[in-house]
């Protein structure tokens, strides 16, 4: 069942990325679900 408060957000992963670059460095990355 979908939550009324959860939304698709395709530059979500993105920002999330840019944030974490710019915060720490480059450290490695794993996505492991979708």
């Amino acid at each position: 069942a979908a939550s009324e408060w959860l939304y698709v957000v395709p530059w979500g992963i993105g920002e999330a990325v840019n944030y974490i670059t710019k915060r720490y460095g480059k450290p490695p990355i794993y996505i492991t679900e979708n």
